[in-house]
């Protein structure tokens, strides 16, 4: 735990210091596009499996929960609240 913490607090250190220049900030821009796009490959890499054998409630469950919470905005505590005890019984139903 230690190495990364010190590298994060001397990126911090950097920034501060060298926060202001325009050609950081677009490095930065850049960077974080690369990291939303490579998390999105690896999300949908991961959920290829769960789509592609045989329909259960797991996508469901999944479809639901994306569109409460990132196309209705409503707080993740209250989809989970909603949709795993939803999930859980499902889950046990289909033993």
């Amino acid at each position: 735990m230690g190495p990364p913490l010190i590298i994060v607090s001397v990126l911090a250190v950097l920034y501060a210091h060298y926060g202001e220049l325009e050609t950081l900030g677009r490095i930065l821009s850049g960077i974080a596009a690369a990291a939303a796009g490579l998390l999105i490959a690896v999300v949908a890499k991961m959920a290829a499996p769960m789509f592609t054998k045989r329909w259960n409630s797991a996508p469901v469950i999944a479809i639901l929960a994306f569109v409460a919470v990132a196309i209705m905005q409503w707080p993740l505590l209250y989809v989970f609240a909603v949709l795993a005890p939803i999930s859980v019984t499902l889950a046990l139903f289909k033993r």
